[in-house]
């Protein structure tokens, strides 16, 4: 299967249907409007796969370039005279070299491996799918596994490199929610840098296939390989989509079957792969334009990690506007200049990723965040004041954590446990509440008025507060043993609420202690 010529990735129509298309037909008759994966990595995966294929093949030399496809999107067949031009770098067959990511070699004293091990989670935790045996994975849900395997970059071993983004990195990209104008397409192409841009990310004179796409290239030769440092001066921007961290090439067999992931009857079934050590280890400050980096001690970047706390409004400001030091994904940044403001105003931004720890996958996790975007002139304040909303929740949720574990006694094996759980309501409960709260500082982010609105966010926590205390203390049924530890507790954090270190988290000077204009002698007399 050659993953340019036929059809492979799964998709809703416009029409409602459902269908397996090419990548050029993503501006077919019937329009593509989402990807329909089962799984929610490979959704991910196969996104980053066709805004990848756009980008290289694709990338406008100048905005007019960008809003006339984006206005009339090209033919079908526009699209696959240009994605033909890197056809024989996707062929997915390993009996036909070069494999799509994978090696060429075949030593008799590499790993084999279940198919079922192709995917990221396996076998720490079944995220997606029960831990069992599989006959084996068709050909679509393989390919879509090896990009998703290649992307969330989380190392699983010695002599096994994470990926060029780090392991389990954010991505955070554009979505087109128009339920008539907006498809697949749009949402690719919102993603899509100019060529000039892009030609920043990596060294402008490697244009060779092999230097595009390293499986293309038999560089590796058995388990005495060195291995081969990859840094944006000596590899091609293309990298940054198709990077090839790992080593590994698939078995196939010709029985016909039934896919172990998705039920679909293929006449071939990969049922286990090759894997080897070494692979392309990628360093020297890589970055992506499709995720978040933030500034480590020494002044580098580092890509952002995604956390194990979930994906909510608290990094909010940090991955959309840049607070707090973060450096938001170069295609938001891009964007914010480029789209009119009518349409501008109803984008969303899509962040997901796979939770890593000790090499090991954790978690799955993904949100759809809105677009805000606001006056050029403004987007300092507004970021600073965004970030000031969220550092004063997780003050709020400290001290709450914190108190009603003294006021129930909460033994030290369940605390943390208990912490986070208490911690996770009060963002999932305001988070309708700070997005108001946003929508009101847009405007005026710097005035009186915004002052105001950061003291009625104050209110709003307390109150928040002070219902999931009387929730997990359980007031109201007398469970408690001591009714005085809650009295004290509650005081103790009634008065952290209230106190100068929240109105610090917030930026604004506590009630009654606003500087005041010292009239000098000169003034009174007059």
């Amino acid at each position: 299967m050659n993953l340019i010529f036929d059809p492979w990735i799964p998709v809703v129509l416009q029409s409602g249907s459902r269908r397996r298309i090419r990548p050029a037909d993503l501006t077919a008759e019937d329009r593509p409007v989402r990807l329909d994966a089962p799984r929610a990595d490979f959704n991910g995966a196969l996104i980053q796969f066709l805004i990848g294929l756009l980008q290289c093949t694709r990338a406008p030399a100048y905005p007019r370039d960008w809003r006339r496809d984006f206005d009339t999107p090209p033919a079908p067949e526009v699209l696959h005279e240009s994605f033909s031009s890197i056809a024989k770098a996707f062929e997915l067959d390993p009996s036909q070299p070069p494999a799509f990511l994978q090696d060429a070699w075949s030593p008799a004293t590499s790993k084999w491996e279940p198919i079922e091990r192709l995917l990221v989670e396996w076998p720490e935790s079944g995220i997606f799918v029960r831990r069992a045996p599989m006959e084996g994975l068709c050909r679509p849900c393989t390919a879509a596994a090896i990009i998703s395997l290649t992307q969330t970059g989380a190392p699983s071993g010695r002599g096994y490199f994470s990926g060029l983004r780090g392991g389990g990195p954010v991505t955070t990209l554009l979505l087109d929610p128009h339920p008539d104008a907006g498809t697949l397409f749009h949402t690719c192409w919102l993603n899509v840098l100019k060529q000039d841009q892009f030609m920043d990310y990596g060294a402008v004179d490697k244009r060779s296939l092999a230097d595009r796409f390293p499986w293309f290239e038999d560089w590796k030769s058995g388990k005495s390989v060195k291995r081969v440092q990859c840094t944006p001066e000596n590899s091609s921007p293309d990298q940054v989509f198709f990077s090839q961290s790992r080593r590994l090439r698939l078995h196939w067999s010709d029985v016909k079957g039934f896919c172990g992931l998705c039920g679909y009857s293929d006449n071939r079934l990969a049922t286990e792969f090759q894997t080897e050590s070494e692979g392309l280890s990628y360093s020297g400050g890589w970055r992506h334009p499709l995720s978040p980096q933030i500034k480590k001690q020494d002044g580098s970047l580092r890509f952002v990690e995604t956390p194990g706390s979930g994906m909510t409004y608290r990094n909010w400001p940090g991955w959309v506007l840049g607070a707090g030091g973060v450096e938001p994904a170069s295609v938001l940044s891009a964007r914010r200049n480029q789209m009119d403001s009518g349409r501008s105003a109803e984008l969303r931004v899509w962040a997901f990723g796979f939770q890593t720890a000790n090499a090991k996958i954790r978690s799955w996790n993904e949100s759809i965040m809105p677009w805000i975007d606001v006056a050029q002139d403004l987007r300092e304040a507004f970021a600073v004041r965004t970030h000031a909303l969220v550092a004063a929740v997780d003050y709020a949720a400290w001290a709450l954590c914190k108190h009603v574990a003294e006021a129930v006694r909460v033994s030290s094996p369940t605390k943390k446990t208990f912490g986070q759980s208490l911690n996770g309501r009060l963002w999932r409960e305001t988070e309708d509440r700070f997005y108001e709260m946003v929508d009101q500082l847009r405007s005026d982010p710097v005035g009186i008025a915004a002052d105001q609105y950061m003291r009625e966010w104050r209110d709003v926590l307390e109150q928040e507060v002070s219902r999931l205390f009387n929730q997990a203390v359980d007031v109201e049924s007398k469970m408690v043993v001591s009714p005085r530890s809650v009295a004290m507790a509650w005081k103790a954090l009634s008065m952290k609420l209230r106190g100068p270190k929240m109105y610090k988290q917030l930026g604004i000077s506590p009630p009654g202690r606003e500087r005041k204009k010292k009239i000098s002698k000169k003034e009174i007399l007059t």
